[in-house]
This record gives structure tokens, sequence and C-alpha cells, in this order.
């Protein structure tokens, strides 16, 4: 996957890969607004809009930065917000090295040891990347896992 392949599947792919547990699977249901800006958000078969944050950065292809504003509850909350940085770096024509960062996760004080440990697991981060390049192994017949 090269990095414009890897950012449009990031940005316009959502719908393909991202975990929506609960919700209408033939609904489109997650979008992230091309610009800085734009909102990160969800959309449910309801038509109910459910905000996660907002656009930092958009570089394309090489990458973006959300605010991640997500509570520890799972709920938008505007404070504490957080970042999430996605790169992508060529490493040949073909193969693409794709890093994601979530920072600044001390900001959620006494409950921030628990929230890395969420993110870091296998239904935080590493999951929801499994699952991205899941989606795109689905749809190209060239993919290294």
């Amino acid at each position: 996957m090269t990095p414009a392949q890897t950012f449009q599947q990031f940005t316009q792919g959502l719908a393909q890969w991202w975990p929506l547990a609960g919700r209408d699977p033939s609904a489109p249901r997650a979008f992230i607004g091309p610009h800085v800006g734009g909102r990160r958000y969800e959309r449910d078969a309801q038509g109910q809009l459910g905000l996660w944050g907002q656009v930092l950065a958009w570089t394309p292809p090489r990458g973006l930065v959300l605010a991640w504003q997500v509570g520890a509850n799972g709920e938008f909350n505007p404070a504490p917000s957080t970042e999430v940085e996605v790169s992508s770096t060529p490493l040949s024509s073909t193969a693409s090295l794709v890093s994601l960062e979530h920072r600044h996760l001390e900001r959620f004080g006494a409950v921030a040891a628990a929230q890395e440990a969420l993110v870091a697991s296998a239904t935080g981060w590493v999951g929801i990347l499994e699952r991205f390049c899941a989606a795109w192994c689905r749809r190209s017949a060239s993919c290294l896992a």
C-alpha cells in the first residue's frame, strides 16, 4: 500500500474497518472531514451523530493529526483532548510503514494509566490497526500483513 493508498483507506475507507459494536453494519458510519477543522464523527442507521474529535492537521498523502475528544467513559468530551497522529512512510513502490501515535494521555489525570493500557490493547489501537490492514488485504492481491 502506497502512502496515498494508506491515507485514502484511513480517511475515506473508515466504514470498511472502523469497529462499531452494536451498530447497523449496512449504514455509512464513520467519517473524517477532509480538512483542518473537519470533524471525526460517526452516524448511526437512525442518523444520530456521534462526535469523536476534529482534524488538526491534514497533509495527504503523508498523514493527519486528530484531536481525540473522547472521555474515559467513551463519550464525546472536548476536555481532556488527546491527539492521534497517523503517518505513512514509503518503504518501496508498493509498501508503506503506517505509524500511529496517541499522545497526551496524561491529560486523563488519575485514569491516565488505564487509558494508556486501553489504547495499547487488542481492543484499542492494536486491534483497530489490525482491522485496517485486514480491510486492505481484502481489497488487494498484494498484501503483507
